[in-house]
């Protein structure tokens, strides 16, 4: 039998014992592996899954017992331009314990950079775009690669090697309703339950669609979605939801970049969960949280996801400056700051939880703005609301950000350090990524720069929560410059 492993992101953790928001947001897995392995598995090969996440300090004597236990054929790792750096010391790791298995990537970064991947990593395949698929083609033994879309390769002509690069691929809207419900136990849910705080539900993710109608100028999910919004089938969906309740889960949080982006859709599934619940398919105390946009949210969608057991909706404002929003961000939609509270004090009437997202550092963003932003936030979390908020964006490559800003000093890289096995010689290759893009205006820069350390030490030194500590110190440095 063809064995596969499958690990995820190596996501850094940190101090999860002060932040259990933090702690929950890293230990989920990677759905788009979970998808991939459930597709596998379906189809009669044996997958394991290996999250680093889980515990960090003895990830290599755990991945080395189970390469040497189970003798993988295909290795497939995702990664992200966060993680990518210890993304590739695993696939370096790998192949020093297993030479001859096949080492498949997938993930942001594989997207954008595949020959970089294939020409200065261990890697031997990469898979742009989605992966259920072309992964699926590969173990079953296609023997040209070149025919299976969205594929990768390195290969050798008269002894020089050359790298076949194809375009993304990305499922039809039929296509994509055909994905199987997700085979939740190829993960260990429970043995991370079990290290949560009390505080915490066992949350289980899933997703009901994805892509997004929207192309705000740093968000990555169109450019990695070929800008359409694609639906899985109700049945599906109905699916994950009964196999996470029966699991286990006490909350589910839907992670489509816009829960509400069709009005139809939610009803469908806030009926099935009625229906569920009603029918003791699934417990009557299950909640659910979401993403959803602000600007469609109304009193009928309200009134059918309170009675579903919705508890918390996470909502993308970015900011409170219109222009920012619409000349800077390229925002589509969007709510004045009146409209913005309106509709805040009408989820809260229904007993749902709002959860802010807020950015202060965007590219024109002018003192004047941050603090009009910043008080905002106080209001906010002074009623009790939470708040989560970036002081800088990440222009994600390919992303409009980053196309426009690249050449210029606002940008903040990272170098990271790849590694090779080349002719029985290590190989090193450094390239710069992009971490942070820093706003244009001087004093605005300076002044959100020193906050953002001062709040990381205060953070990391007593344990406290990151939003609140950030506003804290923020007003206290504006009442001293005024």
């Amino acid at each position: 039998m063809i064995k596969i492993l499958l690990i995820e992101p190596a996501k850094i953790l940190t101090d999860i014992k002060k932040d259990s928001y933090n702690f929950q947001k890293y230990v989920w897995p990677s759905l788009g592996l979970m998808s991939i392995g459930t597709t596998l598995n379906e189809n009669g090969f044996l997958v394991k899954y290996f999250s680093p996440n889980q515990d960090l300090k003895n990830w290599r004597s755990k991945l080395k017992n189970l390469l040497i236990e189970y003798q993988f054929n295909y290795v497939g790792i995702s990664n992200t331009t966060y993680t990518i750096g210890f993304d590739m010391v695993i696939a370096y790791f790998v192949k020093e314990i297993l030479p001859k298995t096949t080492i498949i990537t997938g993930g942001y970064f594989s997207h954008v950079y595949p020959k970089t991947i294939l020409q200065h990593t261990e890697v031997d395949i990469v898979i742009r775009g989605e992966g259920e698929l072309p992964f699926l083609k590969i173990v079953k033994g296609e023997k040209n690669l070149a025919k299976i879309p969205g594929v990768c390769f390195r290969y050798f002509q008269q002894k020089q090697e050359k790298y076949f690069i194809q375009n993304p691929y990305f499922m039809d809207k039929s296509e994509f309703e055909k994905i199987p419900p997700i085979n939740f136990s190829l993960y260990d849910y429970h043995k991370i339950w079990r290290k949560w705080p009390k505080e915490l539900k066992r949350n289980i993710q899933i997703y009901t669609s994805k892509g997004c109608p929207f192309c705000c100028r740093f968000c990555s999910v169109p450019y990695f979605n070929d800008k359409k919004l694609r639906f899985l089938s109700l049945e599906t969906t109905k699916k994950n939801i009964t196999n996470a309740a029966y699991l286990g889960a006490t909350e589910i949080h839907i992670s489509d970049p816009n829960f509400n982006a069709q009005q139809k859709h939610c009803f469908s599934i806030c009926d099935s969960i009625i229906k569920f619940k009603k029918n003791r398919i699934i417990p009557t105390n299950l909640s659910f949280s979401a993403q959803v946009r602000i600007e469609t949210i109304n009193n009928s969608l309200l009134r059918k996801m309170a009675k579903a057991g919705f508890n918390c909706l996470m909502i993308g404002i970015e900011n409170i400056s219109p222009r920012l929003l619409k000349d800077d961000i390229n925002k589509k939609y969007y709510l004045d700051k009146e409209k913005v509270l309106e509709k805040i004090n009408l989820i809260r009437s229904y007993d749902i939880s709002p959860y802010i997202y807020l950015i202060l550092g965007i590219p024109t963003t002018t003192f004047e703005e941050v603090v009009e932003n910043i008080y905002f936030a106080d209001f906010l979390m002074k009623r009790g609301i939470k708040i989560d908020l970036n002081p800088f964006i990440t222009p994600f490559p390919e992303t409009e950000y980053y196309e426009i800003y690249k050449k210029t000093p606002f940008i903040v890289w990272e170098k990271v350090n790849f590694m090779r096995l080349k002719n029985n010689q290590q190989v090193k290759y450094s390239m710069k990524i992009p971490r942070s893009l820093k706003p244009i205006n001087d004093d605005v820069r300076k002044y959100l720069r020193l906050l953002w350390f001062k709040t990381n030490r205060i953070v990391h030194k007593r344990g406290n929560d990151f939003p609140r500590t950030f506003i804290n110190e923020a007003i206290k440095m504006i009442k001293i410059t005024r």
